[in-house]
């Protein structure tokens, strides 16, 4: 065990149940998958949906909508993934 401060091991909120079940469980951005990554931008994305005119976004269907969160949201999710130390 490292006797630095800094080490993860040592932050509360670093600190994993590995035997905890997937629910709430916080996960690093290179642990997502695919699917986890896509969500992740349609979430960031509607955010901004959101403020857009409502006059715009009226005659969106559900799907149509996710598709342009996702076009919103994907940039933000990849400028998110260069910044991550690698």
């Amino acid at each position: 065990m490292s006797q630095f401060q800094s080490d993860p091991a040592l932050v509360v909120q670093f600190r994993r149940r590995w035997d905890a079940a997937d629910q709430g469980t916080i996960k690093f951005l290179s642990e997502l998958s695919e699917a986890e990554l896509d969500r992740l931008s349609v979430a960031h994305g509607e955010r901004i949906v959101r403020r857009l005119p409502a006059a715009l976004t009226a005659g969106l269907t559900g799907g149509e909508r996710n598709d342009l969160a996702r076009a919103f949201g994907r940039p933000l999710v990849r400028r998110m993934a260069e910044r991550r130390p690698g």
